[in-house]
């Protein structure tokens, strides 16, 4: 039983926050050998829940556009890109997350507790990504040691040179989708808001703070969401004072740590990225930042010669763009897929966002419609925003934790 725990614990944990690491001259990706258990296990007779098949319906509809868009262009490359993007942010997660269930529901058969096994499990690897964090930070000689392990592109190694507070956890980064998986992961934590007894709110604050610090070094974008939510649980749920109070005494508590560990130079440097926008009012009287003027100024366009019913067959990202002279080139997951598939690329994007959405929110139990409402409004603002800016349904870290969510839905008793 404990060992079933534990291995749980390890597979949530490298499932969602796992880079590739080279020990001993050899490549690692941790996931890849879990993905490969669950795969097993199924072919053995260990059912799949239709939460899952249903995802595997949407990526095959996916895979045909790929496949018309390489008839198209005959770019080698192109469905190298996208391949990849399908086994690595799509099959991969499919393949954690059938065993992560698999785990719970085994370890579940004796205490009954599927949905917790799995919440404490995420917990446990939200804590370690934080630990790893803050070793990272405040011991130089184990970044030295992990950036020695951890496989980086050149862009991304000099970060981790640098000491950069981004190029940090177990991946050695944490960016723009790591920071959106932390929001999506809060979603499993709002039982432990709404409960009645005052332990379980404090493991929920300790949690929140996990989130929100993890979520503040890895990007704006993921705090929003986080902030969204969390403003959310406080408009729904009871014990309003007790949440507030707390809020501030961990807000200075959180603040004077921080200094602790990064040093005042260092968290002055953190507090102007997290803060860039409030700072540059202040400085200029705009909320400019650069990220903002680089998307629109070089990311977000109508792209007119784009033919309509096809596409050109391309992924415009900008490290394929510029190698082939492309015309276009972007990081924003709408117009990529415009790019590549045309108008039935387009069609597909936003419809699988409105599903995103719908599979998360249709599944929180809330009493207040208004509220449920409002976050309704508020997420599919969000998840909309953060695909115009990036392909977000192509990170493994995000759709990790989207599966993660679709499981925790299925307990033993939707076994089909």
């Amino acid at each position: 039983m404990l060992a079933k725990k534990f291995l749980l614990n390890i597979v949530v944990t490298f499932s969602l926050f796992s880079g590739s690491y080279i020990l001993a001259g050899v490549k690692i990706y941790p996931p890849l050998f879990f993905a490969l258990m669950g795969f097993l296990q199924a072919l053995l007779g260990r059912k799949i829940p239709k939460l899952i098949i249903n995802e595997i319906r949407w990526w095959a509809v996916f895979l045909l556009l790929v496949l018309v868009g390489y008839f198209f262009s005959q770019n080698n490359d192109y469905i190298f890109v996208l391949m990849r993007y399908v086994v690595k942010a799509i099959l991969i997660p499919f393949g954690c997350c059938l065993i992560i269930r698999n785990l719970a529901i085994d370890i579940s058969n004796r205490n009954n507790d599927y949905c917790n096994t799995i919440r404490n499990a995420v917990f446990f690897a939200l804590v370690v990504q934080l630990l790893v964090t803050i070793l990272q930070m405040g011991l130089p000689s184990f970044r030295s040691f992990f950036d020695s392990i951890i496989e980086l592109t050149d862009e991304w190694k000099m970060l981790a040179d640098m000491g950069h507070f981004r190029a940090t956890g177990l991946a050695g980064l944490s960016i723009y989708d790591t920071s959106i998986a932390y929001g999506l992961l809060l979603f499993l934590f709002l039982p432990w808001c709404e409960s009645r007894k005052i332990r379980i709110n404090y493991k929920f604050l300790i949690l929140a703070t996990v989130i929100v610090i993890l979520s503040l070094i890895a990007g704006r974008s993921g705090f929003i969401l986080v902030f969204t939510i969390l403003s959310f649980a406080f408009i729904c749920y009871q014990r309003k004072l007790f949440y507030f109070l707390n809020v501030i005494t961990l807000t200075i508590l959180g603040v004077i740590f921080a200094v602790a560990i990064m040093g005042t130079e260092q968290f002055g440097v953190f507090t102007h990225f997290v803060f860039e926008p409030i700072y540059n009012f202040i400085d200029t009287g705009s909320f400019q930042t650069a990220s903002t003027n680089e998307l629109i100024d070089s990311y977000l366009f109508i792209p007119w010669n784009v033919p309509p019913l096809t596409g050109f067959g391309f992924w415009a990202q900008p490290s394929l763009s510029e190698p082939y002279q492309f015309m276009y080139k972007t990081d924003s997951g709408i117009l990529l897929s415009f790019i590549a598939f045309g108008t039935a690329g387009l069609i597909y994007i936003i419809s699988y966002t409105i599903h995103f959405v719908k599979a998360y929110l249709s599944l929180i139990d809330t009493n207040s419609n208004f509220s449920k409402s409002y976050l309704y409004i508020l997420f599919t603002m969000l998840i909309f925003s953060f695909i115009l800016k990036g392909p977000i349904f192509f990170s493994e870290k995000i759709m990790t934790s989207f599966f993660i969510w679709l499981v925790y839905n299925c307990p033993q008793s939707k076994n089909k």
